[in-house]
């Protein structure tokens, strides 16, 4: 995921939805599954890289990708093979906010998989 535009003042938000692949009780990255580590539920997780991303012509630090509304996360994972997972977001973490495509989306330093959403929900 990249940012195509990021937003003149910052979005802060507390809570977000993530799309992720399941592997047992675990999840990682949908884009990413070779590169990323299995995450669990219930723990906080840091983006510790200290790099700067180059998404649509726009320049921001690296973070998770984390959409702001459930029914765009609807609208990534449709056959995606994917789950969609609410996330707490350490809003103090908040590196950046835009679009992506036409989803809102924030990204942050630290999150934590709170649950996994019903997809018919």
């Amino acid at each position: 995921m990249c940012l195509g535009t990021i937003d003149e003042k910052t979005r802060k938000v507390s809570k977000g939805y993530k799309v992720y692949r399941k592997v047992g009780r675990l999840f990682s990255s949908i884009s990413y599954p070779e590169y990323s580590r299995r995450l669990r539920k219930n723990r906080w997780i840091e983006d510790s890289r200290n790099t700067k991303i180059v998404g649509w012509l726009v320049l921001y630090q690296c973070g998770f990708h984390i959409l702001t509304n459930k029914k765009q996360a609807k609208i990534w994972c449709c056959g995606s093979g994917g789950v969609i997972c609410e996330v707490k977001v350490d809003p103090k973490s908040i590196v950046a906010s835009g679009k992506q495509l036409d989803a809102n989306v924030v990204v942050a330093r630290r999150i934590k998989i709170v649950r996994e959403i019903k997809t018919d929900s």
